[in-house]
């Protein structure tokens, strides 16, 4: 189960740790496949698509 705190239109941040590349998106929902699948826990609008993302790596830039 997800512990994160974003609320749907969240404008939220991901670091991509390997090569510190930065990801603004926009939080739609969580991910209901998430429990079985992956790690990613989290919808988010990247780019004009839905993507996964996991929340505990990733912050609010600017909450609804």
């Amino acid at each position: 189960m997800s512990r994160h705190t974003f609320k749907p239109g969240d404008l939220i941040q991901w670091t991509d740790h390997a090569d510190d590349r930065k990801f603004v998106g926009i939080y739609l929902r969580p991910n209901a496949k998430s429990r079985y699948s992956t790690w990613a826990d989290i919808i988010v609008l990247c780019n004009g698509g839905e993507v996964e993302w996991v929340s505990w790596q990733c912050e609010v830039v600017n909450g609804s």
